[in-house]
């Protein structure tokens, strides 16, 4: 039951930054700095989804 729950929570949270936002690794090295560049990837993220959300943009791409 967790595992199938993750499928329907985590996983389309990572196939979507994959997927519009060509995210496929990491670009600086070390346990630090790939932290501080996965923040920066999350935070854009959900900034993102803030301002679709605001603007109402990307409706139609949600089909």
């Amino acid at each position: 039951m967790l595992y199938a729950a993750r499928k329907r929570i985590v996983e389309p949270v990572f196939g979507r930054m994959k997927r519009e936002r060509d995210i496929r690794g990491f670009l600086l090295r070390g346990r630090e700095k790939v932290a501080v560049e996965w923040q920066r990837i999350c935070l854009t993220h959900n900034v993102l989804k803030i301002w679709r959300r605001a603007c109402g943009a990307g409706a139609s791409e949600r089909g």
